[in-house]
């Protein structure tokens, strides 16, 4: 018999999160709800601090909203609580739209539906 255990990401301690040799094993980025009615959470995980940037795009690739830019955002977890609303406040329709993470481990991306 295995000693297994499994454990919510977010409860790991920091010095648990390290893969074999020392080297970071960052936490993949989630959004819940999905589907999203009103409001939901982007979390993520940086393993060294730097410029942040969020967004949200359309299928078609434009940006419907810059959710974040900070360029000194501190290593560790983040949370962003988001609405469905645009750029001008209007809300977004029901539909696919995809958050991307830029920072200076590189880019993250991901998927969520949006329903009435």
């Amino acid at each position: 018999i295995d000693d297994l255990s499994i454990r919510y990401p977010s409860t790991i301690p920091a010095a648990e999160r390290f893969a074999a040799g020392g080297s970071f094993a960052p936490i993949r980025p989630t959004m819940f709800p999905n589907p999203v009615r009103d409001r939901a959470t982007l979390s993520w995980t940086l393993a060294q601090a730097g410029l942040v940037k969020v967004g949200i795009y359309d299928v078609n690739g434009r940006r419907v909203r810059s959710l974040l830019h900070d360029p000194e955002a501190q290593a560790g977890t983040h949370h962003l609580m988001i609405e469905r609303r645009d750029a001008r406040g209007e809300s977004i329709a029901s539909g696919v739209y995809f958050y991307r993470i830029e920072s200076v481990e590189g880019v993250k991306q991901g998927r969520f539906v949006v329903l009435e």
